[in-house]
């Protein structure tokens, strides 16, 4: 598996942010004091929350319902303060839950909810939270993230949200969290910082943004010029201070299970070697992919990596 190779859609996917599509950080930096976000650290004890859960509505073997709580993040704009969630159970329940997630650009439930029905056939509900500036969440019509600012607030909030969903999952049972791409980093982080032993499992995962955003083809969606002069070294500094490789390991993280693409166009692949490395004992499984593949082909795949490190947890006592 050579480190260049690069699956044919990512490479078209960097030539359509070439042409203009989807361009990030148009706005620039945005609000100063929100991009020191990005190196915050998240208080020892997840802040608690009581999430108000609706009636659960039955489709085939499964049990939906909506969430929502008061984000522990007060920075966060407006209409991203209520963070939401839908909850996928087994009509014949669980005492195991995994918080799920969004992916970059990842508006709704829909790619995850079919991730939540494989689990919830191996007997695991899901938690899947709308990430802070999507969906209903979204502040502006916009749905490119405008500023490095709110990427920063956006990341942080979402480590946040899951630690608290996480914290209150824990009181009925066994617990984890993953992620694909973006949401594969904020899952390491939201893992690797939780005082509790919890499953982890990083899909496509980067330990920060910095390598996705400075060497994978969506680095050619930046509005460079908006950054100033020297805006790739800021980026770079900024992005990569967002590192899971500054939280010392804890004995849990070694029962994470990774799942890197073998031609990934968007994540490194050194990258993705870091983070496995960081947590001696962790898996790393790498699947004959690219990017976009991998999500929309091998589910199965990632649903056997959440699955297998919530037993790894388990195992462990």
């Amino acid at each position: 598996m050579a480190a260049s190779r690069v699956h044919p859609i990512d490479r078209a996917a960097g030539v359509l942010y070439d042409l203009g599509w989807s361009r990030a950080f148009a706005d620039g930096w945005g609000d100063e004091r929100l991009v020191a976000f990005l190196g915050a650290s998240v208080p020892d004890e997840p802040a608690p929350v009581e999430p108000v859960v609706g009636e659960p509505r039955r489709v085939g073997d499964l049990l939906f319902a909506d969430g929502s709580f008061p984000s522990p993040c007060p920075e966060l704009p407006g209409p991203s303060r209520v963070a939401r969630f839908v909850q996928v159970t087994p009509t014949d329940g669980s005492n195991r839950a995994v918080v799920l997630l969004a992916a970059w650009g990842e508006h709704g439930y829909l790619r995850r909810l079919s991730l939540a029905r494989r689990l919830a056939a191996g007997g695991v509900s899901s938690i899947v939270l709308e990430n802070p500036f999507y969906g209903s969440r979204r502040p502006h019509p916009d749905p490119v993230i405008r500023s490095v600012a709110d990427f920063a607030l956006m990341g942080w909030a979402a480590v946040a949200e899951a630690r608290s969903l996480m914290a209150w999952l824990s009181q009925r049972g066994e617990v984890g969290v993953a992620g694909f791409s973006m949401g594969g980093n904020t899952a390491a982080l939201a893992g690797a910082s939780m005082p509790i032993p919890v499953a982890i499992a990083p899909l496509a995962p980067s330990p920060s943004p910095g390598p996705v955003w400075m060497e994978g083809v969506i680095s050619r969606s930046v509005t460079w010029s908006a950054l100033g002069a020297d805006g790739r070294r800021r980026l770079a500094g900024a992005l990569g201070s967002a590192s899971v490789l500054s939280i010392a390991a804890r004995p849990h993280t070694g029962h994470a299970v990774l799942v890197g693409a073998a031609a990934d166009g968007y994540v490194p692949r050194q990258a993705t070697l870091a983070l496995h490395a960081h947590w001696p004992g962790s898996e790393l499984r790498w699947v004959e992919a690219g990017h976009g593949t991998l999500i929309w082909r091998h589910k199965a795949a990632l649903a056997r990596a959440i699955l297998d490190s919530l037993a790894r947890v388990a195992a462990a006592g």
